[in-house]
């Protein structure tokens, strides 16, 4: 009798974890509003950014023109290394269609084995939820 009852909390904790395990990757499938901002930096900052998935379809032309200051940048900067680790990505508004996030914090940037850290002004980041969220601003 006793170890069915042992049977029966060990098949009680089992479900009981893998429940909290199932929540806990569906409400994980999706990144929130900041980390696509911070992917997109990322991204853009990288020697040969690909950021198409990152772009929104409804206001593609602002998107393309905040990747167009990106690239101004790190033509300026050509032979830099950018280290976006310092910034900040902060959530400002968000609901089921829209969001914004401010970053700022501290960009890196290394040229010639000499690193240097600027602070970033704090710019803020339009997003649209287009089967996940979008750059658009």
């Amino acid at each position: 009798m006793m170890r069915f009852n042992d049977f029966g909390r060990n098949i009680h904790k089992t479900f009981v974890f893998a429940f909290i395990l199932l929540t806990l990757v569906a409400c994980g499938a999706s990144p929130s509003p900041s980390d696509v901002v911070k992917s997109f930096y990322e991204t853009s900052l990288a020697e040969k950014p690909n950021i198409d998935a990152y772009i929104c379809t409804s206001n593609k032309d602002a998107a393309m023109g905040m990747m167009r200051a990106m690239d101004s940048l790190k033509s300026q900067m050509s032979v830099a290394r950018f280290d976006t680790s310092g910034l900040k990505y902060e959530i400002l508004n968000q609901n089921a269609t829209d969001a914004q996030v401010k970053v700022s914090g501290k960009l890196k940037w290394t040229v010639a084995a000499q690193s240097f850290d600027t602070d970033y002004p704090g710019t803020n980041v339009v997003l649209k939820n287009e089967n996940g969220w979008k750059v658009c601003a």
